[in-house]
């Protein structure tokens, strides 16, 4: 079993470099593609950030 986590785990670490070659692009590519489709703030109505709460207090 320790065996078959390790494996994984290496899959998991050089899983941009696998994904990269199949899609024909270089790593830098492939993680900037993701870094761009990750890191924006997604507005949700559900959910209020700090600042939200914030001025929700200054209110009541």
């Amino acid at each position: 079993m320790s065996s078959l986590l390790r494996v994984g785990r290496i899959l998991g670490q050089s899983a941009c470099w696998f994904s990269a070659t199949v899609l024909g692009i270089s790593v830098a590519r492939w993680l900037e593609f993701n870094l761009a489709r990750q890191a924006f703030y997604e507005r949700r109505q559900d959910r209020a950030n700090y600042y939200d709460l914030l001025s929700q207090a200054g209110r009541a």
